[in-house]
């Protein structure tokens, strides 16, 4: 519970059994950088105030009731944040503002949940075999875009979304049908093995993973969802690079100089 008004920093850090906790409305700005955080009750949890996330690992939380990443009311920035078996639910954003790229939810409850009135953006997502939704949200008009992401494997749909809620340029596959459960939401330039009401959206019958049983979502060059995705969306910055941290937008058809669907570009 931090009260002054200097900024909080945890750089190159190890934490084991414990859990991350930052209560900090009269701070300034809170960062953790290069930290990996291991066998806890939860990962990290923030209310209020400014937090910055980049490279930061959260893998094998214990609490069966809590998120292993929880933030309320907060303003979330971010690069790399990637989080593994949960015992419960992945990541939890409820209010507040998000502009995080690159992220990773892999064998939790539901992958990541988005709640209320939280707004912004996250893009370049893997969001894989969880036992829940791959990506649940409940947001408030004007809400969240998420573009660019692959939800492949999820034992619940791949999406259940409202109104406040857009999926961008992504890849549904292997999830539970629906793929996407709609109440509204809008999702464009997609692909998924059923057919995805909204703009763009392809109906495919294998996306052409390089290894998916391997866990390797990437593309091969004969990916229907190759330099098909939408490069320019409205309360979304175009990612320059994917999950991997490659460019985006690599030309490899003649007619187009879109980026790929999903988190990864076929280089």
């Amino acid at each position: 519970n931090a009260t002054s008004s200097s900024k909080v920093e945890l750089l190159r850090t190890r934490v084991y059994g414990a859990t991350i906790g930052l209560n900090a409305p009269n701070v300034s700005s809170c960062s953790l950088s290069d930290v990996s955080i291991e066998g806890c009750g939860q990962g990290v949890v923030h209310s209020q105030g400014a937090l910055s996330l980049s490279s930061v690992v959260v893998s094998g939380t214990t609490s069966t009731t809590k998120e292993a990443v929880a933030l309320q009311n907060s303003s979330l920035s971010g690069d790399d944040l990637r989080i593994s078996g949960c015992a419960a639910n992945g990541l939890f954003l409820d209010d507040g503002s998000v502009a995080l790229d690159r992220v990773v939810v892999d064998g939790c409850g539901y992958g990541v949940t988005l709640a209320n009135g939280l707004t912004g953006s996250l893009s370049n997502l893997l969001v894989s075999n969880n036992r829940g939704a791959g990506i649940e949200s409940t947001v408030d008009p004007p809400g969240v875009v998420v573009q660019y992401a692959t939800v492949v494997g999820n034992s619940g749909n791949g999406v259940e979304c409202g109104s406040g809620f857009v999926l961008s340029s992504s890849i549904l596959w292997d999830n539970n049908f629906p793929m996407v459960d709609s109440g509204g939401c809008v999702v464009q330039y997609s692909a998924a093995v059923e057919p995805v009401a909204g703009v763009g959206n392809a109906q495919i019958s294998d996306p052409r993973f390089v290894n998916a049983s391997g866990g390797d979502y990437r593309l091969t060059a004969l990916s229907p969802c190759v330099d098909v995705g939408l490069d320019a969306i409205t309360g979304a910055a175009f990612p320059t690079t994917d999950l991997d941290g490659n460019p985006r937008r690599v030309k490899k058809k003649t007619n187009t100089n879109s980026a790929d669907m999903g988190a990864y570009e076929l280089q």
